[in-house]
């Protein structure tokens, strides 16, 4: 299965690398590119990682690290660095194909598994701008991938990268003690990997940040009202030209005087956080309609009719209404209580801030495409599962020694 999976990766690559191609080597627009790359520029040029970049918080280090590693320390060599994700979003398909494999024992399922993820359509537009979801996904589906495997040591350091790229996979620690494995192997490799950029935050700042502060600052933009209005905009321009404005109404202002009355990466996330609940509190009818919204816009299963076409809208619906009517019926009873736990947790977790489909996906959809395949292809074998006496409740279930 390892060399399919090498060659699942391979198939991926160059269809990743004209993805690419098309929309172009050096084209950057989202919106949090830049300040990844400038605090990259700012760890290669000065050996210091900055307090702050253009929104209120410092950035998590998963992807500032790795465009400095992987440019060589050229972090504005975009082309280079999308070459670089596009490697690590075929290595998640890599791993999408053998934990399949390691869970169901179906090489066709497998093998159906690496495709659907190598052609997935929201995968591949990750790689053609510069954002975390790529890494953050590799981090989260190894880490799944130990976990199936009873690797204890991988899935614990692999959860603790992931959690440097993106702090929401701390809440996912509980959950994978869960399962029986090596759990000592887990935790002492989630620290050892973890702990040294928690203790450089307390020598930078004297004061405990696992990862980083922007907690705060998201929870304000998650609740503001105006937030809750703009998110009810339909018209696509129209929501752009708030958007803007609510950056220059809004969150600069409010930057100016946090920054003006708080010292430390920490005070300055409870202020933003104060303001956040006295927006709560004033409008807390507005806070709950909005928060359902949210939770339904987390799970919404076509794009944004804000920001796409509706031709794209409609070929997503059709696509996602698929993978989730599929991918929920291909999950496996004795994983099933496990799998809704780790999609609620995500799910929940978000729901404060502000929602977005890219938050989801790296969360859900490489068990919802594992899952799908394996419905698709109809070679799930019950005995290839540990019996049921050797499984707890929600355990993903035992591999056999030496299959990878």
């Amino acid at each position: 299965m390892k060399r399919t999976a090498i060659a699942l990766a391979a198939f991926a690559f160059l269809i990743r690398i004209a993805a690419i191609a098309v929309t172009g080597f050096d084209r950057v627009e989202f919106g949090d590119a830049r300040d990844y790359i400038d605090t990259a520029a700012s760890i290669c040029e000065s050996g210091t990682y900055p307090s702050q970049g253009n929104l209120p918080f410092f950035r998590a280090p998963g992807l500032p690290f790795f465009i400095a590693l992987t440019t060589a320390c050229h972090p504005h060599n975009v082309a280079l660095l999308k070459i670089a994700l596009a490697l690590v979003d075929s290595l998640t398909v890599a791993l999408i194909a053998l934990l399949s494999f390691s869970v169901f024992r179906s090489p066709r399922a497998a093998i159906l598994a690496g495709i659907a993820a190598a052609l997935y359509p929201l995968f591949l537009v990750s790689i053609t701008d510069v954002r975390s979801e790529p890494l953050f996904m590799f981090f989260m589906t190894l880490s799944l991938y130990g976990l199936a495997t009873r690797r204890g040591a991988m899935s614990g350091a692999a959860l603790a990268l992931a959690a440097l790229t993106r702090p929401v996979a701390l809440i996912f620690v509980p959950l994978f003690l869960i399962p029986r494995m090596r759990r000592i192997a887990f935790l002492i490799a989630f620290l050892v990997v973890l702990t040294p950029w928690t203790l450089r935050n307390y020598v930078r700042y004297g004061e405990f940040i696992l990862v980083n502060d922007a907690s705060g600052y998201s929870l304000w933009r998650g609740t503001h009202p105006e937030i809750a209005r703009i998110y009810s905009i339909r018209d696509r321009d129209e929501f752009r030209r708030a958007s803007i404005e609510f950056e220059q109404r809004f969150t600069a202002p409010m930057m100016q005087r946090i920054n003006a009355s708080t010292t430390s990466p920490r005070a300055r996330s409870a202020a933003w956080r104060h303001s956040a609940l006295a927006n709560v509190n004033a409008h807390r009818g507005l806070e709950w309609r909005f928060a359902l919204k949210k939770a339904w816009l987390y799970w919404r299963p076509w794009l944004n009719l804000q920001e796409y076409s509706s031709s794209i809208v409609l070929a997503s619906a059709v696509l996602l209404i698929a993978l989730y009517a599929l991918g929920f019926a291909g999950i496996p009873r004795s994983m099933l209580m496990w799998v809704v736990s780790y999609f609620v947790l995500g799910w929940l977790a978000h729901i404060p801030h502000q929602v977005v489909m890219r938050f989801r996906y790296p969360l859900t959809d490489p068990l919802l495409l594992i899952a799908a395949t394996r419905l698709i292809a109809g070679r799930f074998r019950t005995s290839a599962l540990p019996p049921r006496d050797q499984t707890e409740p929600g355990e993903i279930p035992k591999t056999t020694p030496g299959v990878p």
